[in-house]
């Protein structure tokens, strides 16, 4: 800035600060970490709230080497936006997690088409700290399984608590028949003692039957217990 500035009249150096004052109160209005970088990864302005996260005076951090300034590394990461803005031209989105700080933060990236005396190219940089966004996001996916589970649960009880009921009205009829031929048979007939193990049977059948009804009820009425 201070080589523009020698470079022009007093009238288009106070217009050029006055305009970059306005820059930077738009800057530190947003609800975002601002950055003005050159495709060399240097800081040519930030806003407070970038400053203030970076525990430095804006001053500072204005030709900062960016991925010293953020990841404390020499060289840009891999997944670095910046290099894939400058090699595309493009708009750049991502969601990075940073283990240090516990934290997902968004990150996007714009090109512009200013330049900096040297040529450079610049961008703007904008981050936000969507952590807790998705907390809420992961929670919801957490509900949303968890409805789905529940359902399936009720949809198997109810299954279960039909074919339980259908079992039983078959095992009546089976009963109903055994306790007719047990009369008809009459005692002391061979086949008196085996219709009668058939009846016990049924009944323990249709006992167990009426104890599946049971819990598929209640795992219909109350699939989430």
């Amino acid at each position: 800035m201070e080589k523009m500035k020698s470079e022009q009249s007093p009238e288009v150096s106070d217009s050029t600060t006055f305009r970059n004052h306005v820059l930077m109160e738009i800057f530190d209005a947003l609800p975002y970490y601002v950055m003005l970088l050159d495709s060399d990864h240097r800081v040519l302005a930030c806003n407070q709230a970038l400053a203030n996260m970076a525990r430095m005076d804006r001053e500072k951090v204005v030709g900062a080497y960016c991925p010293k300034l953020v990841h404390d590394v020499d060289n840009p990461i891999p997944e670095c936006p910046l290099k894939k803005s400058a090699a595309t031209g493009q708009l750049i989105e991502n969601e990075v997690f940073f283990p240090e700080y516990n934290a997902w933060i968004r990150v996007m990236i714009y090109p512009t088409r200013m330049r900096t005396l040297e040529g450079r190219r610049i961008f703007i940089h904008l981050s936000r700290d969507i952590t807790e966004e998705k907390r809420n996001q992961e929670e919801r996916n957490r509900l949303e399984e968890e409805n789905v589970h529940f359902q399936k649960v009720e949809a198997v009880g109810k299954l279960a608590a039909g074919i339980a009921h259908d079992f039983n009205n078959l095992l009546l009829v089976i009963q109903g028949y055994v306790e007719l031929m047990i009369n008809e048979i009459g005692s002391g007939r061979p086949k008196l003692e085996d219709a009668k193990e058939i009846l016990k049977a049924t009944k323990q059948a249709s006992a167990l039957t009426r104890q599946l009804s049971a819990s598929a009820a209640a795992i219909t009425s109350n699939p989430r217990s």
